[in-house]
């Protein structure tokens, strides 16, 4: 079982950690391996342009088939701005992703 916390506390038989929940104490004897992660940034881009592109797609589709119904036009260029304005919205709405945590990780413990 994998557990993620804060170091609490260390003793001779136990270690305890602080998770959302809250204390686990955890033998040593259970303890497989001990490692730390340290926040090395952020990477966002990725998944904001996949975001993008997804809504892209499938904003762009409804909207071309709906200019397309629209035989005679209008006059104020309804059209143009839905066959637009319509992948726009959904590529802005597809990039609302948060950004993926990149961490860097060191092993301090490796039960023999």
């Amino acid at each position: 079982m994998v557990h993620y916390g804060r170091l609490h506390d260390v003793s001779a038989e136990s270690l305890t950690l602080w998770e959302r929940k809250g204390a686990v104490v955890m033998p040593r004897a259970r303890i497989e391996r001990l490692a730390t992660r340290q926040l090395v940034g952020t990477a966002k881009w990725p998944r904001v342009l996949g975001g993008a592109l997804i809504g892209l797609a499938i904003s762009a589709v409804p909207a071309y088939l709906a200019s397309a119904l629209d035989e005679n036009g209008s006059a104020g260029g309804a059209e143009f701005a839905l066959l637009f304005l319509g992948p726009a919205l959904g590529a802005a709405v597809g990039s609302q992703a948060a950004p993926t945590e990149r961490f860097r990780e060191q092993v301090i413990y490796i039960r023999p």
